[in-house]
């Protein structure tokens, strides 16, 4: 299964979920016999966000954030004003993934571009200041980030076989194995090259996608 696929699989497993006051993302209320038009409508194009293109995220606001390796940038368009952007220029190499909480802190995949933190937080409204996550200096690839409402930080470890979580309030707790064993595997509680996470915050339920597998594992708390 390729990157691309994964994400819009998980992007229409978040879409499908209730819509929840309070969470930083987008989460519409669709009906259960809603279909997707099949003629969709460009809003950007590779003149605006260059061609190596990751991940994006779009908040409740339904702002939008890209990562542009390509431009070295996060790209960053407000609804209904997609020709007005802003961006942050950063050293983004092989950045897989980014999540924004409703602080407007901005989290994203330095794996390959930072020798601190495998993941890097970006304060949007101070200057863009850029700082590292302590206790995240491990030599494994975040390939998708997700920040909970309670300021918990979930990192997918494909190589690894696992998901992880650090807590963002206690900058020295030490990170947990959420899933998986660090062995691949096929069984319940193994995962194989897990890629895209989705916490269902209101049932407390981990999503993932267990690309190896070809499947998505449920984890309940």
């Amino acid at each position: 299964m390729s990157v691309q696929h994964t994400k819009v699989h998980l992007l229409i497993l978040l879409f499908i979920l209730d819509e929840v006051a309070g969470y930083s993302y987008n989460r519409p209320s669709l009906s259960s016999d809603s279909q997707w038009n099949p003629n969709g409508t460009t809003i950007v194009n590779e003149t605006m966000i260059g061609t190596s293109l990751f991940d994006l995220f779009i908040d409740e606001n339904n702002t939008i954030y890209i990562s542009n390796e390509q431009k070295q940038q996060i790209v960053i368009f407000v609804e209904g004003n997609v020709s007005w952007m802003r961006n942050i220029s950063m050293n983004l190499k092989n950045s897989s993934s980014l999540f924004v909480t409703n602080e407007e802190k901005i989290y994203v995949d330095t794996f390959y571009s930072s020798n601190v933190s495998v993941v890097s937080q970006i304060e949007v409204n101070s200057s863009w200041r850029v700082s590292s996550i302590l206790r995240m200096n491990f030599c494994e690839q975040c390939f998708d980030i997700f920040v909970s409402e309670n300021q918990t930080l979930f990192c997918s470890l494909s190589e690894q076989h696992q998901i992880i979580s650090k807590s963002l309030l206690n900058r020295w707790n030490h990170l947990k194995i959420v899933a998986g064993t660090g062995s691949e595997g096929s069984t319940s509680t193994t995962l194989r090259n897990p890629r895209g996470i989705f916490l269902d915050e209101n049932n407390s339920t981990l999503f993932v996608a267990d690309c190896g597998n070809n499947r998505i594992q449920k984890f309940r708390f």
